[in-house]
């Protein structure tokens, strides 16, 4: 008999405000993020190709909240979620998947907020593990030595993603990184 990893996403704000109760019978959480944020924000990601640009332009909101994770509320809602589920289940594993697998300013939150992997479209695993390690990097130079491990990244589709090392600025910062996946899990998502 092979154990099978049990696991639940984490879509809907109330799973996310009830994860202690979830964590009593999984093994690891999943925040998809891009359902997670409709509910959240109210807003539909089909739709909002029509009004989206607008409340950009007059500063509704500083960031596409579909493209960079919204920090304030839905990820309170991950941050809550993970430290709830948690509490109930020490060994969760807890990853996201959704567009903002993919964005270095949301890896950089994901990183903070306790996330062990995340999970992305294939062309954005590079930029993924770039802002995996540089979220790794940061962290570890104010943590010392009891900094955590770093974020994994999972590739979304079937193709296992080779384990070459990676090189160059993460866009939008002048630090320079090579480094290999740090106990990054690369492969196809759970």
């Amino acid at each position: 008999f092979r154990s099978i990893t049990i696991g639940t996403m984490i879509e809907i704000p109330r799973a996310a405000l009830t994860a202690d109760e979830v964590a009593k019978s999984a093994d690891f959480f999943s925040f998809g993020t891009n359902d997670l944020t409709q509910m959240t924000l109210g807003l539909s990601r089909d739709d909002s190709g029509r009004f989206l640009p607008e409340y950009l332009d007059n500063g509704l909101l500083k960031v596409d909240p579909f493209m960079s994770i919204d920090q304030v509320g839905v990820g309170q809602l991950v941050r809550m979620g993970v430290e709830k589920g948690r509490q109930t289940n020490p060994k969760l594993k807890c990853g996201v998947c959704g567009e903002h697998g993919g964005d270095p300013k949301s890896i950089e939150f994901f990183h903070s907020a306790g996330l062990d992997y995340v999970s992305c479209s294939p062309f954005r695993v590079p930029i993924a593990r770039l802002a995996a390690a540089q979220a790794h990097d940061s962290r570890g130079d104010q943590a010392g030595s009891d900094a955590k491990p770093g974020v994994g990244i999972f590739c979304s589709l079937r193709p296992v993603i080779s384990n070459e090392k990676i090189e160059g600025p993460l866009p939008g910062s002048r630090k320079n990184i090579t480094t290999r996946p740090f106990g990054a899990k690369v492969g196809p998502s759970l």
